[in-house]
């Protein structure tokens, strides 16, 4: 409808989605939300189903049909994740032991910083040392540890949006000049440089850093 102003915001976090639009000529609000992150985003596609029967329109597009080809491209590209990483591990091991590479690790402005522990055959990284955000690392190449792919995992298991991308899944440690482990990167964003952590000389942190 030319002329409608209309406002619309969506969210999803580990659990849940949600879609929200408003129209203010009328007072109107649609909201929907789930209790789990699915194959596609339902709470969009109804939301945008609902707005166009209060606009009196035809639904604009074939939200079955897209549901299934949405479904279909997301576990598709959870596989070619999953088979590139694996794809690119080598057998080169890491060049130190694996009790070199503990500590914590902190970013630039100091807010943040990942802990680093010894287990079985890798390494345990806890986000401010939280409960819900470990990562158990492997070996993947030298000094670069990772973990395998693996949507229900994740998502059903360790609480963690289906994000795919490669660079999420690896750790890449760096040594200084006097041969030590001395810091790390993480290119957890795709659309910004690899975060920069270095660590701490003065041992494990006793709290949290303030976020």
């Amino acid at each position: 409808m030319p002329g409608l102003e209309v406002f619309h915001h969506t969210g999803n976090a580990p659990g849940g989605l949600a879609s929200m639009f408003l129209i203010p000529s009328s007072e109107t609000a649609i909201v929907a939300l789930t209790n789990s992150f699915s194959l596609s985003d339902p709470t969009d596609f109804a939301g945008r189903l609902l707005l166009s029967a209060i606009l009196g329109e035809a639904p604009p597009i074939n939200f079955v049909g897209l549901s299934r080809l949405v479904q279909k491209n997301h576990l598709d590209s959870y596989s070619k994740l999953a088979s590139k990483l694996e794809r690119e591990k080598t057998t080169k091991p890491p060049s130190h032991p694996l009790v070199a590479y503990e500590g914590d690790y902190f970013n630039s402005l100091g807010n943040c910083f990942l802990r680093i522990k010894t287990q079985r055959n890798g390494l345990l990284m806890a986000v401010q040392d939280m409960e819900f955000t470990r990562y158990s690392l492997l070996p993947y190449d030298g000094d670069t540890f990772y973990w395998p792919a693996n949507r229900e995992q994740e998502l059903c298991v360790e609480r963690r949006a289906p994000w795919i991308w490669h660079g999420l899944h690896k750790i890449v440690f760096a040594v200084n000049h006097a041969g030590e482990v001395s810091e790390l990167s993480w290119d957890f964003d795709p659309g910004a440089k690899p975060e920069v952590f270095k660590k701490s000389l003065d041992g494990p942190t006793k709290k949290r850093a303030n976020l």
